[in-house]
């Protein structure tokens, strides 16, 4: 029996590369090998930077060893004030003056006293100053004009300017036909300027010769003076009511003349918040002297050191006898007054008088918005005055 043969194994083909197909496998290990020197020159950079580091590093240090080793010189003085800290002024504007403009439309239904409480004193005035102040349009344009618009549903639609004359507020009216050109508000201005209690022409001028009604002279004045800047003639019973207000100067200081009467440090405050309003239009050289001697007459009287604020009633012979406490409330209404004299004279005793003032509103009882409004009308005003010199 023959044995099989074992079958050859069948021939491997060998491929040969061409040049052609060289090429791109040369050309990609070249890229790698270039990639390859990179990386190993970036590890000798980054390792140099290291090192760098480091010796900068230790320079650093050897320099704060020898900064704190060697004796410095003695810190400077504090720089001077450039006036008092107005952070919870401000921080109150903005709180509370949400909240109160709130108000105007989260209520349901708010009975008209309840309206016109709210918004006595010009809510609609502070609320535009405060749009000014912060540069920021709203909320406060728009709490200005609803606030307004409820007190001219009381003034003027209702009562065609013929209200009492402490409720003659015309400086919100104006500002709002100036900032949105509302012809209502100029008319409002206009119309109670002219049919507000006390400040009508047919108003007999002896109504107001005493302070009893001090506060509405004052109002009747200031009615006149925004009237006028809206482009009405000056009323012929301007310069009357102005005189009338230099007697009260004379009057509020006559404790002789006082009687029981209630005598109050911020109706003197209104009255010469009113002469400062003419000054400023008619330069009456009487105002700096009038106005400075009837604060230097009642500050000794009516300053309460521990709240930093002057007593509300002064006069011994009134009813309820004299204030026992100051009325923080208040402050803002009457420290704008000591800010003016503090420009006007540049005696430090009136800017420090506005500073105590303004420390004391901190306590005001803001909850309420007749009292927001309050220490928002007119003290803008005092700090820009406050604020005219930085010493």
């Amino acid at each position: 029996m023959s044995k099989s043969k074992k079958p050859e194994p069948a021939p491997q083909s060998v491929t040969f590369l061409t040049p052609d197909d060289l090429a791109p496998i040369l050309e990609q290990l070249a890229t790698q090998n270039t990639q390859i020197a990179a990386l190993e020159a970036g590890a000798v950079e980054v390792e140099a930077r290291v090192t760098d580091h480091d010796a900068l590093l230790q320079e650093h240090e050897a320099r704060l060893v020898a900064l704190e080793a060697a004796p410095g010189p003695e810190p400077p003085d504090p720089e001077p004030s450039n006036g008092p800290d107005k952070t919870i002024w401000e921080a109150h504007m903005i709180e509370w003056g949400i909240i109160h403009g709130d108000w105007l439309d989260t209520q349901p239904e708010p009975s008209n006293d309840a309206k016109l409480d709210h918004v006595y004193y010009d809510q609609g005035w502070a609320f535009h100053q405060i749009a000014d102040y912060t540069g920021t349009e709203e909320p406060w344009r728009t709490y200005a004009k609803k606030a307004l618009a409820w007190f001219y549903d009381y003034a003027i639609t209702r009562n065609n300017g013929s209200v009492p004359g402490y409720y003659n507020f015309t400086h919100g009216l104006r500002k709002d036909f100036e900032v949105t050109g509302d012809e209502r508000s100029k008319q409002g201005v206009i119309t109670l300027s002219k049919n507000a209690m006390y400040a009508t022409d047919s108003s007999d001028i002896a109504y107001t010769e005493t302070i009893v009604n001090s506060r509405e002279a004052a109002y009747a004045v200031l009615s006149y003076i925004d009237a006028e800047a809206l482009g009405e003639p000056r009323r012929s019973k301007r310069q009357p009511l102005v005189e009338q207000m230099y007697g009260h100067v004379t009057q509020f200081q006559d404790t002789a003349g006082w009687g029981t009467r209630e005598i109050t440090p911020f109706m003197m405050a209104i009255t010469s918040q009113s002469l400062i309003a003419d000054w400023q239009e008619t330069q009456d050289a009487r105002c700096l002297a009038a106005v400075r001697q009837l604060l230097d007459f009642v500050w000794p009287i009516a300053w309460h050191e521990p709240t930093s604020a002057l007593k509300y009633q002064i006069n011994p012979a009134y009813v309820n006898g004299v204030s026992t406490t100051g009325a923080v409330d208040l402050n803002m209404i009457i420290a704008p007054w000591c800010a003016w004299l503090w420009v006007q004279t540049g005696e430090g005793l009136y800017r420090d008088r506005f500073d105590a003032m303004l420390y004391g509103s901190k306590d005001s009882y803001l909850q309420r918005a007749k009292q927001y409004n309050q220490n928002y009308w007119w003290s803008f005003e005092g700090m820009r005055w406050r604020e005219e010199s930085t010493t």
